[in-house]
């Protein structure tokens, strides 16, 4: 580890971890493997879009991600179409 990484102290650095979001994951939404991921989806979205998400999955987070279906499907039930 010593000489893999070159550490100030002698300390190995904090990483931040980050969800990948890896193509036949199970959506957090429908639990369906997916392949088709809408990331970024804090720009993609609007705010009541992603409240109306956290209203139905209250543990969700943006960083989740969710498959393009179910976006397509919030996107509707949030403007009041479904």
């Amino acid at each position: 580890m010593d000489r893999a990484v070159d550490v100030e102290g002698g300390e190995v650095p904090e990483t931040e971890n980050k969800v990948m979001l890896m193509p036949g994951f199970p959506c957090p939404l429908c639990r369906f493997p997916t392949y088709s991921w809408v990331e970024d989806m804090g720009n993609k979205l609007e705010p009541y879009v992603l409240d109306f998400i956290r209203e139905n999955h209250p543990g969700w987070d943006i960083e989740f991600g969710a498959c393009d279906r179910c976006v397509e499907v919030y996107k509707l039930r949030a403007d009041g179409v479904m």
